[in-house]
């Protein structure tokens, strides 16, 4: 009887066998190779995804330069390789792997379509900017590239799953191993992808900047790709280092004291930081061959109806795309702005202001865009070309004409809607370089043609946008609404050493005094209502500050105490009115700039703990 049994049981099994499929073998080699092609294809889909207004020539560049190319390619291979092995099917490897990619790439080209900008690593960390860029999913537009990779994806998980039915998946342990070394392989990559400065890669070609403006970081990154610049930004280090012994405990500690004061309401007045470019005030050189009292009538006129004094810059010539955002975060040392920063422009939104600013370049010149945006500014409108030259009647006119008109329309329609403004103007009319334009004769004949030309160019623009300027608060002063103007230079210009000379000056590139080398002016005015309001004239010489104190002397002057930093900020600056970044590393001590090795023990002891507060507030 039991042999019977045995033998039904026997049968039963064997007929059961017979009735399923037979689990054929994983092909596990063959499942990586369908993972590497359609990695590197969905690699290829991404990359066409990324190219920004360049479209298919940037996408033919990157074909061009096969090394380039490789380095975009490996991140999605290892990827869906990595899939593949956690979860044992080439199908669900390849749909969350490419997916993963797709993804990327979708949202990468929405916000270059949507702010100009790019995807960093760091917006993803604490306080980046996350998926927040994402409009509205009414307003985002899928194009042909994105609707051909979605089919892809489902076209090929659809094909890979026919493929593999019923091939049974790797043994646990064997794709635990094959996904370490997966992972493994990722973090060599990326490793080395962050050094690869530190080699000698002259036998590859990866420069790919003949298409793009090496201004832009923005164009920069594209120019490389995708995956590759990506994981370049996730090794991409603080410009600034910690003082000695920083601990971020402590230093919170060291602000806990220090709150937001809330500006009252019988004391808010609207502001205006107006920044222009490479404007200094010459009017004080020996020049007898050039007329600077007619150059700079208007600045007199200015002087004399504004708080006005020496500002400190941290640079030079065209060495000056940061020095607004000194003005507007307060810092000496400038975060690398990567991630939402505090920020002058921050407090002011928390107590109700409508923080928006205009800017004659394009978005992603020096990375405007993204610098606006991390500091806290609600909007910014670009320019662009349209302001650089107007022919319409054959005529050639002066971009601060539009931009300071423009600004006035923009502010006097919020205001008319009640709204409270913290309004950021940035020029770019006198940047260098100088040449022979049209425009008023400031010499008496006696300079060589290209000294003259050089000085003419510059002056001419000084007179226009000095013209230009007085017009716009000209403007602000018959309003009823009260307005406090902030005005200053950001660096002075490079006009080469011959025209130094004939304005009796030294040229400041060759080395001169620190202070007319960097030293240029600010101009604190404000209309008949904001000076009624506030119960200040806003008149008379102020002292001279740097760069990152100057919004705290407006604050002053509006008897506003400011934010935590300001209030740290202020302590400081009663005891170093000048506190420049290590590049430059001038301090002030008795109206004097001198070095830090002229500092007292307890001015020291006040500039570490400022700047020990100072890297806190930015970077945490």
């Amino acid at each position: 009887m039991a042999d019977q049994a045995d033998k039904s049981m026997e049968t039963n099994e064997y007929s059961k066998s017979l009735a399923r499929p037979p689990k054929k073998r994983s092909l596990f080699i063959i499942g990586c190779f369908f993972m590497i092609v359609f990695g590197a294809a969905a690699g290829l889909l991404t990359l066409g995804m990324c190219t920004g207004s360049f479209g298919f020539e940037m996408f033919k560049s990157w074909l061009a330069h096969p090394a380039l190319l490789v380095l975009n390619l490996i991140p999605p291979v290892l990827i869906c390789l990595f899939c593949y092995a956690v979860f044992g099917r080439p199908w669900l490897g390849f749909f969350i792997g490419a997916g993963f990619c797709f993804a990327a790439g979708i949202a990468q080209s929405i916000k270059i379509a949507s702010c100009g900008d790019v995807m960093l690593f760091t917006d993803f960390l604490k306080g980046g900017e996350g998926l927040s860029f994402l409009p509205p999913l009414s307003e985002v537009s899928l194009s042909w590239l994105m609707i051909g990779a979605l089919v892809f994806l489902i076209a090929g998980s659809l094909l890979l799953m026919r493929l593999f039915r019923n091939r049974k998946a790797l043994w646990f342990a064997g794709r635990l191993i094959f996904a370490v070394i997966a992972a493994v392989a990722f973090g060599v990559f990326c490793k080395n992808a962050a050094g690869m400065g530190k080699y000698d890669l002259s036998k590859y070609d990866l420069d790919n900047s003949s298409m793009i403006d090496s201004r832009s970081a923005v164009q920069e990154y594209i120019s490389k790709g995708f995956f590759y610049p990506f994981v370049q930004s996730a090794f991409a280090g603080d410009p600034n280092e910690a003082v000695g012994g920083y601990s971020e405990g402590r230093a919170a500690e060291m602000m806990s004291s220090c709150q937001d004061s809330v500006i009252p309401a019988e004391r808010k007045v609207n502001l205006i930081a107006v920044q222009l470019e490479s404007f200094a005030d010459l009017s004080g050189c020996s020049a007898p061959s050039v007329d600077l009292a007619a150059a700079y009538a208007d600045l007199q006129r200015l002087k004399e109806n504004s708080v006005s004094g020496k500002l400190i810059s941290y640079y030079f010539g065209q060495d000056a795309s940061n020095a607004g955002l000194h003005i507007l975060s307060g810092y000496s040392r400038l975060p690398g702005v990567r991630k939402q920063t505090e920020s002058f422009v921050r407090y002011l939104s928390r107590q109700g202001y409508d923080c928006w600013g205009m800017h004659p370049d394009y978005p992603d010149i020096y990375s405007h865009a993204r610098r606006f945006r991390e500091l806290g500014f609600a909007d910014m409108t670009y320019k662009s070309s349209s302001l650089y030259v107007f022919s319409g009647t054959g005529n050639t006119y002066d971009s601060d004409w539009y931009l300071f008109g423009d600004a006035y329309k923009a502010f006097t329609e919020k205001a008319e809607a009640g709204a409270l403004q913290f309004v950021y103007i940035e020029t770019t009319q006198n940047s260098a370089p100088y040449t022979d334009k049209a425009g008023e004769d400031f010499t008496d004949g006696s300079l060589p043609a290209e000294t003259a030309a050089v000085l003419n160019d510059y002056l001419s623009g000084v007179r226009d946008t000095l013209f230009y300027l007085m017009n716009f608060i000209g403007r602000l002063g018959t309003l009823d609404e009260p307005v406090v103007v902030l005005i200053y230079g950001d660096n002075m210009p490079d006009l080469g050493a011959d025209a130094y000379a004939a304005l009796g000056c030294e040229d400041p590139a060759l080395g001169t005094s620190a202070d007319f080398k960097y030293g240029t002016g600010y101009y604190i005015w404000a209309n008949s209502a904001a000076k009624e309001k506030l119960g200040n004239g806003f008149a008379g010489t102020g002292p001279m500050v740097s760069l990152n104190f100057l919004m705290g002397r407006v604050f002053e002057l509006c008897g506003w105490e400011g934010s935590a930093f300001m209030k740290v900020s202020g302590q400081a600056a009663a005891v170093i009115p000048v506190i420049t970044s290590e590049r430059i590393g001038l301090y002030s001590t008795g109206g004097k700039l001198v070095g830090a090795d002229s500092l007292t023990l307890d001015q020291q002891t006040v500039l570490f703990n400022y700047l020990y507060q100072e890297y806190y507030c930015s970077y945490r």
